[in-house]
Order: C-alpha cells, then sequence, then structure tokens
C-alpha cells in the first residue's frame, strides 16, 4: 500500500532488497481501502489514495533512476546509493475500471484476484484496450489459493475455509467456490490452472489456502509437483 508509505524510505527498503538479490525484485501495489484506520494512522483521506499511491510510485522510480528528490530550502538532499542496476517490476492489483486503467498506465503488469477464467480474461481484454498504444512489455496474472489436496472432493470448500481464518471473512457467500478456488490433487490443480494460461494468464502467485500448520507441507506439494509442470506450458 504505497499510499501509506514514505516514498525516500520505501526506496531505501526495497533498494536493499534488490542489492540482495539483484535482478528478481517484482512490487505489488495495492491501493487499498478496506480498512479506513489504515489511511486515519498516516493522516490521508481515503480518496486521495489513488493519487498518493501514484505520487508515490513516481518518486520511487525517479529515485531508482538516480534522481534526487525535490527538497525545500535548508532541506539535506539525499539519495539513494546503490540504485537497482535492472528495472523493477511494479504489478498493481485491483478490478474496477479505475484501477485497471491506473494499472495499464503506470504499470509493468497486472495481478488479478478470486476471478474466474472468463472474468480474469474480460479484465485481461480490457487493460490489452487500455494499453493499445503502449509497446512496453506488461504482464497478465492472478492470485490464486491454492489447496493441495489427496482427495478432489470437498477441497475446494477446504480451500474457502482455509481463506476464511486468514482473511476473518466469514459472512461473503461462495456458493460455488470451485470457480475462485484451485484445490485438489496435483494434477486437478495443473488442470484448473491451465484454464487461466489458455486465458492469458502468464504470472500466477500460488499461495497455499491453509496458513496454520499445513503450510509447509502444501507449499512443498506445489513446488514439487505443480511448479514444475507449470514451467513446462513456457
Amino acid at each position: 500500500l504505497m499510499a501509506l508509505r514514505e516514498p525516500l524510505w520505501l526506496a531505501k527498503q526495497l533498494g536493499t532488497l534488490d542489492h540482495f538479490a539483484p535482478g528478481r525484485l517484482r512490487i505489488g501495489i495495492g491501493v487499498g481501502g478496506a480498512y479506513p484506520g489504515e489511511f486515519d494512522v498516516v493522516d490521508l483521506p481515503l480518496k486521495a489514495r489513488g493519487r498518493r499511491t501514484e505520487e508515490v510510485l513516481m518518486q520511487i522510480r525517479d529515485i531508482f533512476a538516480g534522481k534526487l528528490p525535490e527538497m525545500e530550502d535548508g532541506g539535506v538532499p539525499v539519495g539513494l546509493r546503490p540504485v537497482p542496476k535492472h528495472a523493477v517490476p511494479f504489478l498493481f492489483g485491483g478490478h474496477n475500471d479505475a484501477a485497471l486503467k491506473r494499472a495499464a498506465r503506470m504499470g509493468d503488469g497486472w495481478i488479478g484476484y478470486l476471478l474466474t477464467p472468463q472474468g480474469f480474461a474480460e479484465q485481461r481484454a480490457f487493460l490489452v484496450d487500455q494499453r493499445a498504444a503502449n509497446p512496453a512489455p506488461f504482464s497478465y496474472g492472478m492470485l490464486f489459493h491454492v489447496q493441495p489436496d489427496d482427495r478432489l472432493e470437498g477441497a475446494h470448500q477446504r480451500a474457502l475455509d482455509g481463506w476464511r481464518r486468514v482473511t476473518n471473512q466469514t459472512s461473503r457467500p461462495f456458493p460455488n467456490p470451485e470457480e475462485l478456488f484451485i484445490a485438489g490433487p496435483p494434477d486437478a490443480i495443473v488442470e484448473q490452472l491451465r484454464r487461466y494460461w489458455d486465458a492469458g494468464c502468464t504470472e500466477m502467485v500460488l499461495v497455499p489456502a491453509d496458513q496454520g500448520a499445513a503450510y509447509p507441507d502444501q507449499a512443498r506439494i506445489i513446488a514439487k509437483d505443480v511448479l514444475s509442470k507449470i514451467r513446462d506450458w513456457t
């Protein structure tokens, strides 16, 4: 949530990560708003969060390019050293028209969330149209909650249950969790993900649905039995 951050300090934190893992840093950007109290803490009106996000991103990119922030009279000029040697991609989230237009205009990619393959394809088409005049590379992806499971039956409901525990969203109805969550044995997970790949999803963030004691085992299954098959698609 860039709107909550001080640009120079954030640039220093991200620059440090890039220094430790050159060329591997990827930044996901959310505009936020689900928890208004976060913005009260930094004295930022909720309706200004989109504009503030854009301002911070532009400053971060300037700092990464080696430019010094403008200082008021008497200020101490500061900058970032070393600056990243590789371009750092900034990937936006969001689902409404304003968020998608911002992603198309300012981002290097977009990550969808809780979408069916058809829903993903529709939002991707909107982004493609928005970027028709921009030849720069742009990635289209999804964040998935994944439930590796020995049995396909009931696995999607178990994924939903895990998601509810993490998000504490117990009242939101999900009559068809199999449309939004990825679950089952590894081969079934790969088959479900393939539908998104065929719809143009080339960047997949796979998050174990169970954030409790089963998390390490789920992560191992995803790494060993799912990722290798997905990478074969490229």
